[in-house]
């Protein structure tokens, strides 16, 4: 005997959620982040990025191009900060939720070898690969966006993110991760975007594309990332801050020490955002 189901009433959908520390560990954890923030610094190799934070109250050292923020500048910026990013496809219609519990799936980042499938070797990526790849996830209905996730090894450095941008807009029209390997390479980027999707305007309005902007562990941000980085919020673009520290080697060897370096990293990044 098959027994009927009594389903709940309509509302919002509850979804199951992990917490692996306790909100005390949580909280400090984040207070010692504030503490290296303003006590420790951050090494800052962008003079524009030092120039605004000095300017906003920070006390920056030209000379070791190390800024120091105060947790009240931190607190202020999170304060700032919107607690979802919403991508569109490129028609400008459905729309991806980055943010609070949303999981969102898509591929890895930046791949400069992969394990080719068919001679189960381990080589460079060609462009091909990449097209290969996007349609793929173009056709998967629970990856819900694309990446550049390749570097075709054929393409100049001086346009492989922009190329591998064009590849990604040309065979799907997913919204998609993605980042520059240069500062002019942003700004290229940007103006890819604009095209497909009708004008700096409605990019900014509409964004497709959000941009990793990667800081270099321990506490330090290259002059190229850190331009990225303002380049986005100058350009209304969404940026994603990836710290990636090495526990032992760029990171203290404790979990609970990386997880502080690793939250002090993206404070900075977000407060020159």
């Amino acid at each position: 005997m098959v027994k009927g189901i009594i389903m709940p009433e309509a509302g919002p959908v509850k979804r199951p959620t992990l917490c692996l520390l306790a909100d005390d560990d949580i909280k400090k954890i984040h207070d010692d982040s504030l503490r290296i923030l303003e006590k420790t610094g951050v090494i800052i190799r962008n003079s524009e990025a030092l120039n605004m934070l000095k300017n906003s109250g920070c006390h920056v050292d030209l000379d070791k191009k190390t800024a120091h923020i105060p947790a009240h500048i931190v607190k202020e910026c999170l304060s700032k900060t919107h607690p979802t990013i919403k991508l569109y496809h490129r028609d400008g219609k459905n729309q991806l939720e980055i943010g609070r519990n949303n999981v969102v799936f898509n591929p890895g980042s930046s791949a400069v070898y992969f394990n080719d499938h068919e001679s189960g070797k381990i080589r460079q990526p060609f462009a091909l690969d990449l097209v290969h790849l996007v349609r793929l996830v173009d056709a998967l209905n629970h990856i819900q966006a694309q990446s550049t996730a390749l570097v075709p090894s054929e393409v100049p450095e001086a346009i492989g993110d922009l190329y591998r941008l064009y590849l990604v807009l040309k065979n799907s029209p997913k919204p998609m991760i993605t980042g520059a390997f240069t500062k002019q390479g942003l700004v290229e980027m940007k103006r890819l975007l604009e095209v497909v999707v009708g004008g700096e305007d409605a990019l900014r309005s509409k964004p497709m594309a959000i941009f990793d902007c990667c800081p270099s562990s321990p506490l330090m941000w290259s002059d190229t990332t850190c331009q990225n980085l303002i380049d986005c919020a100058r350009f209304g673009l969404p940026a994603e801050i990836i710290p990636a520290p090495q526990m032992g080697a760029t990171s203290p060897a404790t979990l609970a020490g990386t997880l502080v370096q690793f939250n002090a990293e993206f404070l900075s990044g977000l407060v020159i955002s």
